[in-house]
């Protein structure tokens, strides 16, 4: 009886690991016809150098730490400020001169989107106001009064704007990047 017993708990001990269809045939069922199984074959990047996408990606999501180090500010002071000097290119260039920015920094509409924003009924809705919407010299007064309150905004004195801006343009400037050149003309008026 002990045998019998200890021969059972072999067999259904091991039915975890015996394939289904084994008690099918002890029991006269027919199996059902198998399926065939496609092996699954992991694909591989044989990329063996990073993409002209992944240096750019890699290069802009450095501007942000470079900012906090160099000027003492916090990520979210970085982001605000970087994002408000990329609105005032933004109205300082061309509409395909902001597309080649946009190009040369991946992620650029979340620093545009971290960019304080202003009531048009509050301090912009002024002088600044009325300036921004003029042109040439007086376009460019409006632009660096909102900047100058966007700065305050984020708890940055105004004479952090230049140091933000020069840093960002020396930054994209190197190994001969074209975005730096954009950047600079965007925001010509304010490098010191």
């Amino acid at each position: 009886m002990h045998k019998l017993w200890m021969a059972s708990a072999l067999v259904f001990g091991m039915s975890g690991t015996v394939h289904a269809g084994f008690f099918d045939s002890l029991l006269g069922k027919k199996a059902p016809e198998d399926e065939k199984v496609t092996p699954v074959v992991e694909q591989q990047n044989t990329t063996a150098e990073p993409s002209m996408t992944d240096s750019a990606i890699e290069m802009a999501a450095g501007l942000v730490p470079t900012l906090t180090q160099q000027l003492g500010v916090t990520e979210t002071q970085a982001e605000g400020g970087m994002g408000s000097l990329l609105g005032m290119a933004k109205s300082s260039l061309s509409s395909d001169e902001f597309k080649q920015l946009g190009a040369g920094i991946p992620g650029m509409e979340s620093l545009l989107a971290a960019a304080p924003a202003l009531s048009a009924g509050g301090k912009t809705g002024g002088l600044g106001g009325m300036l921004s919407g003029a042109g040439g010299l007086a376009a460019s007064l409006g632009g660096m009064s909102q900047l100058t309150q966007q700065f305050e905004a984020l708890g940055l004195s105004p004479d952090m704007i230049a140091q933000f801006a020069n840093i960002a343009v020396q930054y994209f400037s190197q190994g001969g990047n074209s975005t730096g050149a954009l950047l600079e003309k965007g925001l010509g008026s304010i490098l010191g």
